[in-house]
């Protein structure tokens, strides 16, 4: 456990000192969802949050009693920024998203070590810690999870964590232990009382359970867990937003809000060339690095790329909930800060195909690849945050 906490420790460490090298030296241009962020909370501290009855506030007129609240999102992000500021003192965000960031990063250290070891234990693994640190340092997680802050892009330290409970609980066989459960319960609600990714999330475990059926029911609890906590976090919003926008207010407004980012109201070919442009331009440096470690596979008559059975499930875990996503979000899709959902499984799938080549082609296949890795973000956040 304590080389464990000596993990967390790291990342921290390194996250801040590249953050204080980039505040110092660099150019930070943040998005203009962040600066509503902010404005919510400083709207908050004026209105008093009890007076808005936990609903965020974009604008107010205090003369003309008129209150323009934002329903977009629920609302607990904003909550847990508005906390850590009057609680805890935080006056900026960015030391708010050091902390999850880094907390981020220990769980893809720990789902590395569940896939790569033969026992799910808590364990300090080289290669695991490896894939913290490529996380930690990937320029888009720095521009967008620590130096922006959004309801979408604060979840993403849930969807990680969840990730790997999910993934522990197959591999232990508990899916009637009440620490699992709980755990779902509470991760699962926190989730989808920050975004509505959550949705998407419990679709992927009703789905699962649904394929899995000849075993017995086993995720049967599991799964009705994961549903109570979807629905009472939506109920709550629900209420909380048509209690202060009116109840036909406000589905009307969330009506019209679905369709505006759905696929039923965008140029399909246009957002479809968006997306695929923001996805090359944030993950070229990783199809080098998978076209290199292909030629290797194929160098060393490795044909087959084999995942463990808990790869395949890290895997499954991983995509679905964004090929829903994809399916109802489609026009949301286009926004940047949603490429910051694949880089956990990308940095996965090169950690653990490097180790794979390691065993059985190459021995010293970790540090090109490594080299190559930081070198090739090096030259994005020169660009991202030196403007070169």
């Amino acid at each position: 456990m304590q080389k464990l906490l000596t993990v967390f420790i790291s990342y921290l460490f390194c996250l801040i000192v590249l953050v204080f090298c980039i505040k110092n030296y660099g150019k930070i241009d943040v998005g203009a969802y962040t600066q509503n962020s902010k404005l919510i909370v400083n709207n908050w501290k004026e209105l008093k949050l009890i007076k808005t009855l936990g609903t965020p506030v974009l604008d107010f007129d205090s003369s003309e009693n008129s209150t323009s609240f934002y329903i977009s999102h629920p609302p607990f992000s904003y909550y847990f920024l508005y906390f850590s500021n009057i609680i805890l003192g935080i006056n900026d965000y960015i030391w708010i998203n050091v902390i999850l960031t880094s907390i981020t990063a220990f769980f893809i250290f720990l789902i590395v070590n569940t896939i790569l070891l033969n026992k799910a234990q808590l364990r300090f693994s080289r290669i695991a810690f490896i894939s913290g640190l490529l996380y930690l340092l990937n320029p888009y997680v720095v521009y967008f999870q620590v130096f922006n802050f959004h309801p979408d892009i604060f979840v993403q330290v849930f969807l990680v964590v969840f990730t790997y409970i999910i993934l522990k609980l197959f591999y232990k066989n508990r899916y009637h232990s009440p620490k699992y459960l709980i755990l779902i319960f509470i991760i699962l609600f926190l989730m989808s009382y920050s975004s509505w990714l959550g949705i998407f999330y419990t679709m992927t475990i009703i789905s699962i359970s649904f394929f899995n059926l000849r075993k017995q029911y086993k995720m049967f609890v599991p799964t009705i867990t994961a549903s109570i906590a979807f629905l009472l976090a939506l109920s709550i919003v629900l209420i909380q937003y048509a209690t202060v926008d009116g109840t036909w207010n406000f589905i009307t407004s969330f009506k019209n809000l679905y369709l505006k980012e759905s696929y039923l109201n965008v140029d399909f070919i246009h957002a479809q060339k968006n997306i695929l442009i923001h996805f090359f331009k944030s993950f070229w440096p990783f199809f080098i690095i998978y076209s290199f470690l292909a030629y290797t596979t194929l160098r060393g008559h490795q044909m087959r790329f084999l995942f463990t059975k808990n790869g395949y499930r890290y895997l499954v875990l991983s995509f679905m909930p964004f090929f829903f996503f994809y399916i109802f979000l489609f026009n949301y899709a286009q926004n940047e800060y949603t490429i910051l959902y694949f880089i956990p499984v990308l940095v996965v799938i090169t950690i653990v195909w490097c180790e794979k080549l390691k065993v059985n082609v190459d021995k010293k296949i970790l540090m090109p690849v490594l080299a190559l890795y930081f070198l090739l973000n090096f030259m994005i956040y020169l660009q991202i945050f030196f403007n070169r």
